[in-house]
């Protein structure tokens, strides 16, 4: 039995700490990928130092975790003296309102408080999302774990040496910092870590409650994904989980020594070791712009270079979807001078009236743009959006396994039994069932629902000859060849097909039934304290040096001609980023569909995705490790009974 034990905790060990020792070696791998060695380097350690926006929301993280550390712990340890000291049935009911926040799912409590500080803002103009309701949301999930830890501390003091020292004559406060403090300090001392590892790892509730002017590391990673997280998160983590380790390590060395001075020295050093004090905010008291775009999808230089030449402050932001940003901005959690939706949610933001009219005396570079790309139906009258960037969707395909002959199949290629298993779909129901829908021959804007069905029926049809549904993993897993076909956005090939970083044997291919043309633009929310200045950062994007560097560092087509002539001409000349007339005429652009209709295709996907086999693999392999569980359980409480 003992074996069997063994062999079972082995397992769990090595499922939870698999990953972090994957993760750990390869932040140290000489190149960007995530599954090939290539050469141990301190490379993307030299590069984090470097990363503006990873620093500045590591700070924000560490300040955030370090304040709420220390207010909770002081909250949390007065609450659990104060809850130890009334009669049992109070405590009882107390300590069943301490218990709802943990059990509560952290979207319920995100969503509470975030409606809770729009509210107050909307009345009273204080508590607009940012840097402090973030910090004031991770002290209130805090709290409880303190006093969890505390209480155990306290039955087990012994509140006779407290009464001797008052009546002996000291201070009831100096009393309770000689004596009680001193027994209860490991209870404070986990109840603080604790809460330290809660703040640095949460997510869910700092999504809600960040708010423009503050993200933490796990939003803006999260964020990340519009194209992939890049090596820097892998050093990054490294650190932490380092940082963590010797924290952990110092407190069971703490809680293993009965000299209480030593404990409180070693506490204080750890707290002092901290930075106490951090403002997510711009001390500078000139404007400052908040900006909201997708993850990675501007040269890092830009925005200091804007501050440089105009003053402004640049504040900048991701989301990984329109869908999220919508719902941001919906919200009214946070409020952004310039975002970057596509070209259907643009549309889809104009008709609601939450996009400003602009005023393009104040962009003048605005001329430089593509005229074809303006006049879309998302924007018929060019008032409310200028084109960022562009590009189309296709197949990528590795030329040592695909037949040149099948690329004439066109989408039908995805359907393709032959390269089974080896074949990825888009992970969003928008790309997925637009290819489904080009395949069976309709509009991707089509408002039939029988057409709608039928894209769903052939979607489900290519379910058995799919590998996996994929976003941000598809370059990994193309460039390592676990795959060979896979649709997606033009601009992205730069990096799949890259010889040093990518895979030379790499193509690309616009099938001749058509396909998805997509616009990322530029907007001004209608709520914009700072329209002016927001204008003045689009004119500065669409200036034909910054418009270059955006397009050799993010790989999507831009817009502006001029910067499009500078390209070198392998990626400007060449018609996988800017195809020609012939091709473009077979494109179309996403509108904003109808209620119905979006409902609908959820519908479809939700039930697409239901179905997939690996969830039913999954749910086994959790009944299985639960049955073991079980199994052991029953066979050490019959051995005690014995």
């Amino acid at each position: 039995m003992k074996t069997l034990s063994r062999i079972y905790n082995a397992f769990i060990f090595t499922f939870l700490y698999a990953p972090i020792v994957v993760l750990v070696i390869f932040s140290f791998n000489d190149s960007k990928s995530r599954v090939v060695w290539n050469g141990f380097s301190l490379r993307w350690y030299q590069e984090l130092f470097q990363n503006n926006e990873i620093l500045s929301a590591l700070w924000v993280t560490l300040s955030i975790a370090v304040i709420a550390t220390i207010v909770s712990t002081v909250i949390g340890t007065a609450a659990a003296i104060g809850i130890r000291s009334v009669n049992s049935r109070v405590r009882r009911v107390l300590m069943a309102i301490n218990n709802f926040p943990m059990v509560n799912p952290e979207i319920v409590t995100g969503i509470a408080l975030m409606l809770l500080f729009v509210f107050i803002h909307k009345t009273t103009g204080l508590l607009q999302p940012g840097y402090l309701t973030l910090l004031l949301s991770h002290i209130t999930f805090c709290i409880p774990y303190v006093i969890l830890q505390v209480l155990p501390k306290l039955r087990q003091a012994n509140p006779h040496l407290y009464e001797a020292a008052v009546d002996l004559g000291c201070h009831p406060f100096k009393a309770f910092l000689k004596v009680m403090v001193p027994e209860i300090l490991p209870g404070i001392l986990t109840g603080a870590l604790m809460a330290f590892t809660m703040s640095l790892d949460d997510f869910v509730i700092s999504l809600f409650t960040s708010g423009a002017s503050a993200q933490n590391l796990s939003v803006t990673i999260y964020a990340m994904v519009k194209r992939r997280v890049t090596p820097e998160i892998n050093a990054l983590s490294t650190l932490i989980f380092g940082t963590m380790l010797i924290l952990l390590i110092l407190v069971n060395v703490l809680q293993k020594r009965s000299d209480p001075h030593k404990k409180r020295r070693v506490t204080m050093l750890l707290i002092g070791s901290m930075p106490l004090t951090a403002s997510a905010e711009n001390p500078n008291p000139e404007v400052t712009l908040n900006v909201y775009n997708w993850g990675e999808y501007i040269d890092p230089s830009v925005n200091d270079m804007f501050t440089e030449e105009t003053g402004i402050k640049v504040n900048y932001k991701n989301f990984t979807d329109n869908e999220s940003m919508y719902a941001v901005l919906n919200s009214g959690a946070a409020v952004y001078d310039i975002i970057v939706p596509s070209d259907y949610m643009v549309g889809k933001l104009r008709q609601e009236g939450k996009l400003a009219k602009l005023d393009f005396n104040n962009i003048p570079n605005a001329s430089y743009i593509n005229k074809s790309l303006l006049g879309a139906e998302y924007d018929p009258t060019n008032e409310y959006s200028v084109p960022y960037t562009w590009g189309t969707v296709g197949i990528f395909y590795n030329t040592k396994y695909v037949d040149e002959a099948d690329l004439q199949q066109g989408w039908d290629l995805l359907w393709n039994k032959k390269y089974s298993g080896r074949i990825f779909m888009f992970d969003n129901p928008r790309d997925a069932f637009g290819i489904a829908l080009l395949k069976c021959g309709y509009s991707l804007n089509t408002t039939n629902l029988a057409e709608w069905d039928a894209a769903y029926e052939e979607l489900k049809r290519q379910k058995p000859v799919l590998h996996q549904y994929v976003m941000d993993q598809v370059f990994d897993k193309m460039i390592n060849e676990e795959g060979w076909i896979a649709p997606y956005y033009a601009g992205d090939g730069i990096i799949m097909m890259d010889e040093e970083e990518g895979n030379p044997d790499i193509d690309f291919f616009v099938p001749n039934e058509g396909t998805n043309r997509f616009v990322d633009a530029l907007c001004v929310p209608a709520n914009s304290p700072h329209k002016r200045e927001a204008e003045e950062y689009i004119n500065f994007l669409c200036r034909t040096d910054i418009a270059l560097l955006n397009a050799e560092y993010i790989g999507y087509s831009t817009p502006q001609e001029e910067a499009r002539s500078q390209l070198d001409p392998e990626v400007g000349e060449n018609e996988n980023f800017y195809p020609g007339e012939e091709l473009l005429a077979k494109t179309e652009i996403f509108v904003t569909l109808p209620t119905q209709v979006n409902a609908h295709m959820d519908a479809l996907w939700m039930k697409l995705k239901l179905a997939d086999p690996r969830w039913a693999v999954f749910t086994v392999l959790v009944g299985v490790l639960a049955a073991l569980f079980l199994a052991l359980y029953v066979v050490r409480m019959i051995r005690k009974k014995r």
